[in-house]
């Protein structure tokens, strides 16, 4: 984006006082940007899309769990996220939703590979989990059955791919 905006202006090196001085704003279009000039002017930059980011499936957000983990301090439905490390690995975690103000929070973080061991992956056969502060997982089948799973703390990260 700075690259674009240099060639457009004809600058070297970005300048912020001059971009606000001269750029009233910037369309983003799929294959161009449009910068209009406070002179009126308009100029269009191509967008240089890698073409396996054309392609590429836009992740999806949601889970089979999404809505299923509670914390038991707030009642809260844990959310969530998403770890990306450097040797390409990636691991979903869950956390409660409430923030930092929550005491559930302490227990820290839920890793989506323990609730699969300790679960599976069927979600269609659990009603709901409770996140306990004693750090077990509550586990209230469809079936009325319930299953207590102790959900462990983890330091490192295991890295499937490098086998560390």
């Amino acid at each position: 984006m700075i690259a674009q905006c240099n060639a457009v202006l004809g600058m070297e090196e970005f300048d912020e006082e001059i971009f606000l001085e001269r750029v009233e704003k910037i369309i983003v279009l799929p294959e161009k940007l449009t910068f209009r000039l406070t002179d009126g002017k308009e100029i269009d930059a191509p967008i240089y899309v890698r073409e396996d980011s054309k392609t590429r499936k836009p992740p999806t957000q949601f889970s089979q769990w999404t809505g299923k983990i509670r914390c038991e301090v707030c009642g809260k439905n844990y959310v969530r996220q998403t770890r990306h490390y450097l040797n390409g690995d990636t691991e979903h975690y869950w956390i409660c939703s409430t923030g930092k103000s929550c005491e559930g929070r302490k227990n820290g973080i839920l890793w989506q590979n323990d609730i699969d061991k300790g679960i599976g992956n069927d979600a269609d056969d659990v009603e709901f989990i409770t996140a306990g502060l004693g750090r077990t997982l509550t586990v209230r089948f469809k079936d009325g059955m319930e299953k207590n799973i102790p959900w462990n703390k983890r330091k490192k990260h295991f890295s499937p791919k490098k086998g560390r």
